[in-house]
């Protein structure tokens, strides 16, 4: 396929649809997904995001508020909050014709959720909170090493 005709694919089946598709990864729909709801190969989405930044702008920014989003109610998850709930009770007479209505609007708390304040312990503070210190530790120094055998291959100096 030429470029100009890459170009018009391009312009034709994502540029007029990009505040949908960063809307829709906002939400959680996979690149995978766009790709097969656009009729776009993946091939052909990948270029796309190397040759139009816009695209790759606008996924980017989708998946930075996704993670923010998750990771605020992780949060609210873990610390408990409060919520509204409004149920609406009809009431009919014998016929089955409404007589009245009756909207009650209670607001409720969910409390804090143990597995959830143990889950953003552990893996936004592994340091702190890791169930397994030694790995950690045996990890870090694993890394360390790597960093010191990639400067020796540079010419550094010695392990």
């Amino acid at each position: 396929m030429s470029e100009k005709a890459k170009k018009d694919a391009y312009a034709e089946k994502v540029a007029p649809y990009l505040a949908d598709i960063q809307r829709y990864a906002s939400h959680g729909v996979t690149e995978r997904q766009l790709c097969e709801y656009y009729g776009v190969g993946r091939t052909a989405w990948a270029a796309y995001k190397k040759r139009y930044p816009e695209l790759n702008g606008a996924l980017l920014r989708a998946r930075e508020k996704l993670h923010a989003e998750l990771v605020n109610r992780a949060y609210e998850t873990a610390m408990g909050y409060e919520y509204t709930e409004t149920k609406e009770d009809v009431y009919t007479d014998k016929n089955g014709d409404v007589t009245s209505k009756k909207t009650t609007t209670v607001t409720r708390y969910a409390k804090a959720d143990p597995g959830m304040i143990q889950f953003l312990l552990i893996n936004r503070f592994p340091s702190d909170y890791s169930r397994d210190p030694q790995v950690l530790k045996v990890r870090e120094e694993t890394l360390d090493l790597k960093k010191r055998l990639a400067e020796n291959a540079d010419g550094e100096g010695e392990i």
